[in-house]
């Protein structure tokens, strides 16, 4: 088994969107710069639009009921107070985060380019357009914001949220039948661009994350007891016992690439703690005379000092029966299910697995924890403090991570 490098899930996540997905349907670009310059011409107009907004609110509030008129304000309306965010090139999800703040401020938006004379800048048949590309958006935007957290494991939500973006199920737009029917006509190109543009997402997802051939996901999904049953989990004792082998055997080669050849570093370097590892009756013991060696063992004996000595005991075997035939996690419980907790409770009962989880479940999904270190660094590292020695950085910037 080859080791499988684990990219960040989320820059992974902004390529499939941004790269593979907008930049290869040129109307949707055209459609997201005008809702960029719309964002660009009110970024300095923030008086304009809370006096706006405040007055839109007053005026929906003192509707009479039987006011029918909805030529203006729609039925899923509602003014907000929040400011109209611009897209940011650098910052993951932020075409989601400008769609979602225009579709809240819309009303304010048309009130505000009418007055100011903007015609060019007006959205007619594209919101609802706008709204079906938000319901696509919106679960990647959930999903990158929870494989950034760094007080739980994220390696064991990738192949459970891949299959949930995956799904080619049917958008729920707030909406009526008659609106859809008035803007059939407007923005029948723009929606046969969208079912392009989920199409494209769909397969650069396959293609860039390799979920079926990546042995690393498929473990850890395996070692998170939420996700007992799904498709992703491991259900035979063979296939997890071959999984934890090659994972260790990946994870010893790995560890040995760009040592300096020395005489201990040529020595096998023990990944599985030696109480994981089985006892051999056929073991030699150090002080034991040594035999004279025959003429096999000079001609083949160097291929053995490459194998690796598979964990198939008794042990692990039953710990593996025994961990398979765990009762699922309900729906309910899902929220608040800590299953590291549950590793931690479960820990005497699964001494080998529990010692493969640490390894497996410890690698992150993203680098989202180490680039906030990176920006804390900067804001202790600065001009001000050019005199500030390396050992005072470390504890700093070791506070300010941990200071939480």
């Amino acid at each position: 088994m080859r080791w499988f490098q684990i990219n960040c899930a989320a820059h992974v996540f902004n390529l499939v969107i941004a790269s593979d997905g907008f930049k290869r349907i040129p109307s949707i670009v055209r459609l997201l710069k005008k809702c960029q310059d719309i964002a660009l011409f009110l970024q300095f107009k923030s008086a304009q639009v809370s006096s706006a907004q405040e007055e839109l609110r007053q005026l929906l509030e003192n509707m009479p009921v039987e006011f029918t008129d909805r030529s203006y304000f729609e039925e899923d309306v509602s003014i907000p107070s929040s400011t109209i965010k611009k897209d940011n090139v650098t910052r993951w999800n932020s075409k989601c985060i400008m769609i979602e703040s225009i579709l809240k401020n819309r009303i304010v938006i048309r009130r505000l380019l009418v007055h100011f004379h903007k015609i060019d800048l007006h959205l007619d048949g594209e919101i609802y357009f706008l709204k079906r590309l938000l319901t696509f958006l919106l679960p990647f935007k959930t999903c990158t914001d929870l494989l950034q957290g760094d007080h739980y494991p994220t390696v064991s939500l990738v192949l459970p949220m891949l299959e949930r973006l995956s799904l080619s199920e049917e958008d729920s737009v707030d909406g009526n039948s008659e609106e859809e029917g008035r803007m059939d006509e407007d923005i029948d190109s723009l929606m046969s661009d969208l079912a392009m543009f989920k199409e494209n997402v769909r397969n650069s997802i396959e293609t860039r994350f390799e979920r079926s051939g990546n042995p690393v996901y498929t473990l850890a999904s395996t070692l998170d007891p939420r996700w007992k049953g799904t498709c992703h989990f491991i259900t035979s004792e063979h296939e997890l016992i071959t999984a934890i082998n090659n994972f260790e055997k990946a994870l010893k080669e790995r560890m040995v690439i760009g040592r300096p050849p020395s005489s201990e570093n040529q020595r096998d370097i023990p990944i599985i703690p030696q109480h994981i590892q089985p006892s051999s009756s056929n073991s030699v013991s150090i002080n034991q005379k040594k035999k004279k060696e025959s003429s096999v063992a000079k001609l083949l004996g160097g291929l053995l000092d490459s194998r690796s000595i598979p964990i198939e005991n008794d042990a692990l075997k039953k710990e593996i029966s025994f961990f398979l035939s765990t009762p699922f996690i309900s729906k309910e419980d899902l929220e608040s299910f800590d299953f590291l907790k549950w590793w931690k409770d479960h820990e005497k009962q699964f001494p080998l697995l529990s010692v493969i989880a640490r390894k497996v479940l410890g690698i992150p999904a993203t680098s989202a924890c180490c680039e906030r270190i990176f920006s804390k660094s900067g804001n202790v590292i600065s001009s001000l403090r050019a005199n500030i020695s390396p050992q005072n950085v470390d504890m700093t910037i070791f506070i300010a991570v941990n200071d939480q």
